[in-house]
């Protein structure tokens, strides 16, 4: 056996990530600047095994059929060297080696241990945690090559009677490589948009199956592409035969999507050039809008996964939120974001009445209240949101208390990219607030290697209507 040559002398999360590492012990600077666990530097010996060189067992070959087949080995050399003969099998048996880990399964695992999360206890479902069933069950010999096939022609039929779920958790699977690999704040959300086309061509709502995790997971993940749409998707609305508040997940779907017509309808008054009086109009029949959906996310968040806000105090004399489970902090964190993105319209909705001159009382009051209650509304949300943050990324338990090895999932550091953009896009973030959301969210980046986090703030700016020219 031989040495193959010199190996990285990086940590084996350096390493992993494939990113340069200082090699400073117990821990390297790297991981301690993202607070992650340095797992240290563990460096087996790697060793590849070779035959020697003109060392062959020849078999001789037998002189008739009833001769057995044997070999030679000559000691001694070819003068006055003794010869010892011994019998072997006609067949030899190959050489046992030492069975090499399957690197498809190594990565499935890490795959599903990282990605695939259980319901939470309570009402909420979890995140792809039907794709183990589905992928053992599957022909492991068409995974890559029939999903492609599988989507093209379900995009390019039209008269199909229903979606196969393989195809939509494919495109699922197909989104989230879209975020990591992300290129550009310009690039389109291509495999979220397919899945809306294929729900709208087929005539389907995304909500038709309230049970269905895939689903549920579909229309949270289907949320921003909407806001950045400048059309609404209609497989978002909700079916007539599923409005029933008793069910608090449709509940909570009912509200969001209420958010995004809103969001919608304001945006499209705030970027018009319609004349003031007609503006005035508008406005006022948005903000009274605004003042119903604003009790339905109050209702909704106490009903599904509210914040605990710990009594006991941390190390630093702050409280912090907790929940059930992290993966409910982090479907929590994506409610948040929808509050501050709503309660942002109505804010500047509020101000633009304020501004478009004499007011009837009622209408002056409608806009005074409005803009209390949204200004009220963003500073509690992104406090609440940044309390939860040491929570949701696994620095404390549900009581506040330090863990010595932080708990992550990448599937809930993947879910906290937009959430935090949201929060540093805001212009009702404190400094600090910005800091701290800025530092967890380049976190992300490095450690976890989602690139869209590079591109994200930027498009929550665009959704927030920042970089709106003031009309």
């Amino acid at each position: 056996m031989v040495f193959p040559g010199t190996l990285s002398r990086g940590c084996t999360r350096c390493r992993k990530r494939r990113v340069k590492c200082d090699g400073r012990r117990p821990g390297c600077e790297r991981c301690e600047k993202y607070k992650a666990p340095c797992p240290g530097y563990d460096r087996p010996l790697a060793v590849r095994y070779y035959g020697k060189p003109g060392e062959t067992l020849e078999r001789e070959k037998p002189k008739d059929s009833s001769t057995s087949s044997g070999a030679e080995y000559k000691e001694g050399g070819p003068v006055g060297g003794m010869v010892v003969r011994f019998q072997t099998p006609e067949l030899i048996a190959p050489v046992l080696r030492q069975p090499q880990p399957s690197l498809e399964e190594e990565s499935l695992t890490f795959f599903l241990h990282e990605y695939c999360v259980y319901p939470s206890p309570g009402v909420l479902r979890g995140h792809f945690d039907f794709l183990e069933g589905m992928y053992r069950n599957s022909d492991p010999k068409k995974y890559y090559g029939a999903a492609l096939h599988s989507v093209n022609r379900d995009l390019s039929v039209s008269n199909r009677a229903s979606l196969k779920e393989e195809t939509l958790t494919s495109l699922m699977l197909l989104g989230i490589i879209e975020d990591l690999e992300c290129q550009g704040q310009d690039i389109k959300t291509v495999h979220m948009h397919g899945i809306a086309m294929l729900f709208e061509r087929v005539g389907q709502k995304v909500l038709a199956d309230v049970s269905s995790s895939l689903y549920a997971l579909i229309f949270v993940h289907l949320q921003v592409p909407s806001l950045m749409s400048k059309k609404p998707m209609k497989c978002l609305d909700i079916p007539e035969a599923k409005r029933d508040t008793s069910n608090p997940v449709l509940h909570l779907a009912m509200v969001v999507a209420h958010c995004a017509d809103f969001y919608r309808a304001a945006r499209q008054i705030t970027t018009s050039n319609a004349p003031p009086a007609a503006q005035k109009v508008m406005l006022v029949k948005v903000l009274q809008q605004a003042l119903k959906i604003a009790q339905g996310l109050a209702a909704a968040e106490a009903e599904t996964m509210p914040p605990q806000q710990t009594t006991e105090k941390r190390p630093e004399g702050q409280t912090i939120a907790a929940f059930d489970s992290q993966w409910t902090a982090a479907t929590w964190s994506f409610f948040s974001s929808c509050m501050i993105v709503f309660f942002t319209m109505v804010h500047k909705c509020s101000v633009l009445l304020l501004g478009l001159g004499p007011l009837e009382p009622q209408e002056k009051q409608l806009a005074e209240t409005t803009a209390g209650i949204s200004d009220m509304a963003l500073k509690k949300t992104i406090l609440v949101f940044c309390k939860a943050l040491p929570y949701v990324f696994g620095e404390v338990d549900a009581k506040g208390q330090p863990r010595k090895v932080p708990r992550r999932q990448t599937a809930v550091m993947y879910h906290m990219v937009w959430p935090l953009s949201v929060a540093i896009a805001s212009t009702h973030s404190t400094p600090q607030q910005v800091a701290v959301c800025q530092t967890r969210l380049d976190m992300i980046r490095d450690i976890y290697g989602v690139k869209l986090a590079w591109y994200s703030v930027g498009l929550a700016r665009d959704v927030l209507g920042f970089n709106d020219v003031d009309v």
